[in-house]
């Protein structure tokens, strides 16, 4: 049953996911500023799960999972309703005809990159999740400690993080 939730999570995840990255598109024309928006985006999300990594655990030892998913989901339910409000799109798109809904969506699985980039999605969370799983299995069953988890998140989320930075500079090297 975990599973089967735990994929049904992924999957409304990157219903969330990709109209969110593909907002960026709409932002500006402009490939430099796109690319850094990105980067900025990239930056916070990897800050979030690091914060969602370091505290779980502690706040599910306290008050219980159920309600540590809830204040999680509550939270994500805010920031995302306030950037629904706050993101206004400044480039028009040159067709502006209504699409159907039964020819948008046989148009979106027909649309190659659109399947690949949702697959590519499903995958990388799902190795997300694994790797970090992992290391609260680790830390449950091996080390025989739960508390040491927020360590081996941190060892895992804060390098990407950090890396990160050098994008931004490595990055505008190339333009």
């Amino acid at each position: 049953m975990r599973t089967l939730l735990f994929f049904v999570f992924l999957a409304v995840y990157t219903l969330i996911a990709i109209p969110y990255k593909s907002l960026m598109g709409m932002l500006t024309l402009d490939q430099k500023s796109r690319s850094m928006a990105n980067i900025y985006s990239t930056i916070l999300n990897l800050s979030g799960a690091l914060l969602v990594t370091v505290f779980t655990q502690p706040l599910a030892s306290a008050i219980g999972w159920s309600a540590v998913a809830v204040i999680y989901a509550v939270i994500a339910i805010v920031l995302l309703y306030i950037t629904f409000l706050k993101t206004k799109e400044r480039v028009v798109s040159v067709n502006s005809e209504p699409v159907k809904i039964k020819e948008g969506l046989v148009s979106l699985f027909r649309n190659k990159y659109w399947v690949v980039i949702t697959v590519f999605c499903v995958l990388f969370y799902t190795v997300v999740a694994v790797v970090q799983g992992s290391g609260l299995y680790y830390a449950t069953w091996i080390l025989n400690n739960q508390q040491v988890y927020p360590l081996i998140g941190i060892t895992q989320i804060l390098p990407m993080i950090i890396a990160l930075f050098f994008c931004r500079t490595t990055h505008s090297s190339f333009w």
